[in-house]
């Protein structure tokens, strides 16, 4: 039975350091640039690329940023994990993570937790969900698009090439929120 709660800190630390938030793909989105624009082009890539990435779990220490971070449990082991914070200026609120274990995948879960952050953004009357992942995590792109997510930008430069390969570059995406119906 897969349930949603409160992360709980310090308690979650290890069991979401556990988390397998790796991901395979065999494709890559391939960025072509003209004069005043980009093109995405599917690329397939040989060896398939890994990429495992890490979990910071900071908290903002103002109070005046309201976040979300929540837990997902299959039958009490923690699958997955979200966090997502408020940007008044915006209205918006971003999604920070959404990491879902490689054993409870295509399962439900990461729609589960994307459902979860949207009630909490319709909580703080925001106006949409936007959320950035890479070129290179073909997954993470198609799991937002079937969303109902849409593709909003991109940025060659947002990652230092010391950290991250060159050819990676930040894809950013948003979601309007529903209105909720009145009762």
């Amino acid at each position: 039975m897969l349930t949603i709660r409160p992360a709980r800190f310090p308690q979650d630390l290890e069991p979401l350091s556990a988390l397998d938030t790796s991901f395979e793909t065999d494709t890559i989105y391939r960025i072509i640039r003209s004069a005043l624009g980009f093109q995405l082009e599917e690329q397939p890539v040989h060896p398939p690329l890994t990429k495992t990435y890490s979990l910071d779990l900071n908290v903002p220490a103002d109070g005046k940023q309201r976040t979300l971070m929540i837990v997902a449990e299959l039958d009490g082991v923690v699958v997955g994990f979200a966090a997502a914070a408020e940007e008044k200026w915006n209205r918006r609120v971003a999604v920070q993570h959404l990491y879902v274990d490689h054993s409870a995948r295509r399962a439900g879960v990461g729609t589960t937790l994307l459902a979860e952050v949207n009630r909490f953004a319709q909580s703080v009357n925001a106006r949409c969900l936007w959320v950035e992942t890479q070129n290179v995590n073909v997954p993470a792109v198609l799991f937002y698009l079937r969303s109902g997510f849409e593709l909003c930008g991109l940025d060659t430069s947002l990652y230092d090439p010391k950290d991250v390969d060159p050819i990676e570059a930040a894809l950013f995406f948003a979601r309007a929120i529903p209105v909720p119906a009145s009762l």
